[in-house]
Formats: C-alpha cells, structure tokens, sequence
C-alpha cells in the first residue's frame, strides 16, 4: 500500500489556475541533487547489510552461520542496494563502476567525483551504524581493537598480513572486479539477451556470490574501493588507529586501485569482445530481438499448467529438502524475501506513461486521486490470473474476517438452508390437497356393494 500512496504522500497541493504542483519545502529539486542522495543512501543500506553480516558471523562464532552466509548476505546486500536507488542513480555503489562506465561513454565525467563521495559517505556510515549495534559484542570479541583479529569485519585484507608478495593479492581483485563489470555490461546490452530490469538486481547479487566462493580466500573480494576505503577509514577513528592503511606493506592499496583497473578492463572486454560485433548499431536489430522475445513469450502460453506445476514441484522438494536436512535456513528466508519482493512488485499499480502521461492529480472537486493504471501482456493472462484470484481472496478474507466471524458464530449458512429446506415442505404440503381433490375416486369393494344393495 505504501507504493501506491507514494506520489500522493509528496505532493502537497496541486494549482488548476497554473498546472503547478507545490512540493513539500524539503523536497530536493535539482535531479543530479537526487541522484547523489540516492547513490549515499543505495551504499548505505548495502554497506549496513554487508558489514552486518560479517559481524554476525565473526562475532557469533560458528553457531551464527560460515563462510557460506557472507557469501550470500554480499549478494543480498548489493540487491537491496540496487532496488534502493537503482531507479534514480543507476545503483553504481561502486566507484570502479562509476570510473568504467564513464571511461567507456556511458556516463558523464562530471558526474563520477560526487559519486564517488556519495558512495565512500555511504559506506562508512554503514560501518558506523553496525559497529554502533555490535558494541558490546566487538567490546567483549577484541577490546584491544586488533587489526589481524577484528579489523576484517569492515575492511578486506590479505590472507596473510605479513606477506611481501601483494602481486596475487592484485590479480585477485583485478580479474574479480572484471567479472563483475563485463556482466553488468552484458546484462545493459539490449541487444545480446534483454534481460528484465526487476531481474537485473538478483543478477548481479548471484554474480557476487559466484565471485566470493570463486575467488575470496585471497584478498576476501573488495571489488570495489568504497566498499573497502569507507569502513577502513571509519576503523582508523573508532579505536583501531592508523595501523589499518600501514598493514601488509600499505595493502589499502590494492583494493583501491586494482577494482578501478580491472573494471575498465572488464568493460573494455565485453566491448571488444561481443558489443561492437553486434548489429544493433541500426534500429532493426533491437526490434528483431524485441520481436523473437514475445514471439517466444506468445508460443510459451500454451503451457500455462507447465508453469505452475514444475515451479510448485520443485519448490515442494526443495522444502522437503529443507525441513529433512534442518538445514538451508538462511538460504530459504532469503529466496521467499526476494519472491515476496516480486509478488508485490507485480501486484503495485505502476505508471503507464503511454494511457497516462504520467500521475493523475486530483479535482479540486472529488479530491480522488485517479488510480495508476498497470499492463500487461494479455498472452500471460492465462499465467496470473490465478496469483490475482488468491489476492482477491485474500484480501477478502482480512477485510471481512470480522463479518465472517459473526455469520459463523450464529449459524448464518445452516439457517439459510434450513429456511429454503422448510419453505420447500411448506410448498409440498399446500399442493397436496388440490391433488387429492382432482383425484378420481377408487372403484368400491365387495363390502361397499353389499351395502349399497341392502
């Protein structure tokens, strides 16, 4: 519900007499103010979920997940961070991306620096926020605040502190960071393999978790400097001191300038590589590509059951899986957050600038707000119709519980019933004379003719 009350709640009042709208007096106007704000915030939710999740497994021990979970609470972290802002921003909470993105024309130069400050804000507030929550724990875990001991949680360090040899270390991030940055171009290519923007975030979060248990035992997978450089910096003041920057021959380094070479090596791949061998230049590609992508969605239809009964198999097993293993627990509530995620995506009315033109402002008569209106293709109505169906009963049920309750408790359905059953004898019994009375007369018997005889 808040969704769809989002563009009533900021609007204050609307003007017939100009078309203007008056906007509440906090409301920042400028977009490159808003994109900014949106990146800081992005990063800060990611870097409050990342670095919670480091500290929970840490400080908890080995009762409170492995190695395992950080993976996935990585990549779960990035998601959220993606749908935080990825709308307004772009969700780049990384200044290796920001840099490839403009190295390679995708984004203005003019732009990176605040990005940039944005982002290392946002991560080391998230920092300050888990660290904040975790106090007594860090507290009790490492009260002399050691580097080799607890400095991890925030910043990433090599797996050895004392090695001279940081070339590996470098590798790591470099080719790591690449990974990363030739699937985000990919996943941006309109014309290799259109992918869903409401998939794109789970994408990127499932490729962070590849990458971590492909590639983390080295160097614990920074991959991007403001993830490192914020919380680094915010340990050098909350207790840990300047032995952060000096530790493993100066390894902040590493994870500042490896990342930013390797993605605009990873960019640079994809484009030498796939992009510049597309024929996408000219329209006619993508509207190909457009055209074999719904002409596969329409031959796809035609197996509405196959779409519900394989997802309800597998997902039957896998619950079996679960609760027989006690195990996956994390994993489980994580995927059905991502899946409730999506339901109410799907169900929350979205704007459809093609009949609408944008949000519908009230009368000054009604004072309504004209609902936003939603389509969809009509080949997958087959498909959701009954995910709309269990909405409906659902909602239903919650609104009228109460009602339900009351007819329940005073026997609403059997009166009705016995009501019709008794008006049904009621009717029987009023016929049955006039039947009687049109009736003809049964033959005497053999008593009866003696007696009239006599």
């Amino acid at each position: 519900m808040m969704l769809n009350n989002y563009h009533t709640l900021e609007k204050k009042s609307f003007d017939e007499t100009t078309g203007t709208v008056e906007y509440p007096w906090y409301r920042v106007k400028e977009h490159f103010t808003r994109e900014i704000l949106a990146e800081g915030t992005g990063m800060f939710i990611t870097m409050a979920f990342l670095n919670g999740v480091v500290s929970q497994v840490v400080l908890g021990g080995a009762t409170h997940g492995d190695y395992s979970h950080i993976n996935l609470g990585v990549g779960l972290a990035f998601m959220m961070g993606i749908h935080t802002c990825g709308g307004i921003s772009g969700a780049h909470l990384n200044p290796a991306v920001t840099i490839a993105l403009a190295v390679h024309g995708r984004f203005e130069w003019k732009k990176v620096p605040l990005y940039i400050v944005a982002q290392l804000i946002g991560a080391f507030l998230g920092a300050a926020v888990v660290f904040a929550i975790y106090y007594p724990s860090f507290n009790e875990f490492d009260a002399g605040r050691s580097i080799a001991k607890s400095a991890g949680i925030f910043a990433t360090y090599p797996i050895d502190l004392y090695a001279q040899n940081l070339f590996s270390a470098f590798l790591c991030e470099f080719f790591g960071t690449a990974l990363l940055v030739f699937a985000i171009f990919s996943l941006d290519d309109p014309t290799n393999m259109p992918t869903n923007p409401i998939m794109k975030p789970l994408t990127v979060a499932l490729v962070l978790v590849m990458i971590g248990m492909s590639f983390g035992l080295p160097t614990g997978y920074a991959l991007n400097p403001a993830r490192d450089l914020g919380p680094r910096i915010f340990t050098a003041v909350a207790g840990w001191g300047v032995g952060v920057f000096t530790a493993a021959n100066y390894y902040f380094l590493i994870p500042i300038f490896a990342p930013i070479v390797g993605a605009i090596a990873g960019g640079g791949a994809y484009m030498v590589t796939i992009y510049n061998h597309h024929d996408q230049h000219d329209d006619l590609k993508a509207l190909k590509v457009l055209g074999e992508s719904r002409g596969y969605q329409a031959q796809s239809t035609i197996y509405v059951y196959g779409w519900w009964i394989a997802p309800a198999v597998l997902l039957t097993l896998y619950l079996v899986r679960v609760y027989y293993l006690n195990a996956f627990h994390i994993i489980t509530y994580g995927l059905g957050i991502y899946l409730l995620n999506l339901f109410i995506g799907f169900l929350s009315p979205q704007i459809n600038p093609d009949t609408e033109g944008g949000p519908v402002l009230p009368s000054t008569n009604s004072e309504e707000f004209c609902p936003f209106s939603r389509s969809f293709s009509r080949s997958l109505s087959s498909v959701f119709w009954p995910i709309l169906l269990m909405y409906f009963i659902l909602l239903f049920t919650l609104t009228m519980k109460r009602q339900i309750k009351h007819m329940c408790k005073h026997n609403y359905i059997r009166a009705v019933v016995q009501w019709q059953a008794s008006a049904q004898g009621l009717q029987v019994e009023t016929e049955q004379p006039r039947y009687e009375a049109v009736a003809s007369p049964s033959p005497p018997s053999t008593v009866q003719m003696e007696v009239l005889s006599t």
